[in-house]
């Protein structure tokens, strides 16, 4: 059971806490019918900045039956999970970030914010909005290639070794804030709540937190979280502190609210590099678009590699293993 039950109910997965209150979203379906309003997310892309995830964008994109959600900044980027100024607004202020729908050939909509894998309370947002049968994809990418990426890609103009030292220290004040608090909120709210259903005595650090055998209401972990944002402010910084690196961590809490592995693509840009048209052709029937004529029969372009299929898994079981 919950340890608030009369505030947030388990059952109901279209609530997370936001400022120690419950909101609770309108859920609606998306409709892809011309000339309709209801525009919004079918599909998110959770992979971090330069892993890949633009490129998997623009590849469905390309079919017309895909849609991108955009901003002023950035092609297929919305950032609506991640501002309260955008999702404080609900699902009508979603679809303003999507074209209207013209082709009645178009499957799905798409939003690939990169802040979406780093940010701790996204995947509640996302559960609420969007709803437990939402498709992800999650790009991933040798870290120490992507973080030499990021280095460039953001014009950083500390020297890089200084640069992993700063961000090493602030991730780990940023952990040890986390851990710290976690376990002080779990024994004050044992105390608040004056019931043993809210004792875990089986919890030792903060992973446990998104162990369901700890913690199996979505609603409790929840609740934590949105205490844990709030009094480790660092935490508003963790995509520029490794945390777009800890790739098995973000996995894990994207999979404790949609624990459904077949609504989840993973790949790497490795990959991707490696056997193109074999990851396409495999990303596409996860999304459920058309394959392009000239991926349909064609073999991947570099003779060095075997004609072995990639395996749409290995890199998921990976990550699931490192995660233990």
């Amino acid at each position: 059971s919950a340890l608030f039950p009369g505030l947030l109910s388990a059952s109901s997965s279209s609530c997370f806490w936001h400022r120690e209150k419950p909101y609770c979203v309108e859920r609606e379906a998306p409709s892809f019918a011309p000339g309709s309003a209801k525009r919004w997310p079918t599909i998110l892309g959770i992979g971090p900045a330069k892993s890949g995830s633009t490129i998997t964008a623009d590849m469905l994109a390309s079919t017309g039956e895909v849609i991108l959600g955009s901003t002023e900044c950035c092609r297929g980027e919305t950032q609506f999970l991640v501002k309260e100024e955008h999702y404080s607004k609900g699902l009508s202020q979603y679809a303003t970030f999507f074209p209207d729908v013209t082709d009645e050939g178009v499957v799905a909509f798409y939003d690939k914010t990169p802040q979406y894998d780093t940010d701790f309370l996204v995947p509640f947002r996302a559960l609420a909005f969007l709803g437990p049968s939402l498709k992800l994809v999650f790009t991933v990418r040798n870290p120490t290639d992507l973080d030499a990426s990021q280095y460039f890609h953001f014009k950083i103009t500390t020297f890089y070794p200084d640069w992993v030292k700063l961000r090493m220290t602030s991730y780990r004040a940023l952990a040890t804030c986390r851990e710290t608090y976690f376990l002080k909120l779990q024994h004050q709210t044992q105390h608040q709540t004056g019931t043993q259903t809210a004792v875990r005595t089986n919890v030792t650090n903060l992973r446990d937190l998104y162990d369901p055998r700890a913690y199996p209401d979505i609603a409790d972990v929840s609740y934590f979280e949105d205490h844990l944002s709030r009094t480790c402010p660092d935490q508003k910084n963790h995509n520029y502190m490794l945390g777009s690196t800890l790739f098995a961590e973000n996995l894990r809490r994207w999979l404790r609210l949609f624990p459904t592995k077949s609504n989840l693509f993973c790949y790497s840009n490795e990959q991707l590099l490696r056997h193109r048209n074999d990851v396409t052709r495999r990303l596409f029937d996860f999304v459920g678009v058309d394959l392009p004529p000239d991926k349909k029969e064609s073999p991947d372009d570099d003779a060095a590699h075997t004609r072995t299929p990639v395996d749409a898994n290995q890199t998921l079981n990976r990550l699931l293993a490192a995660s233990e």
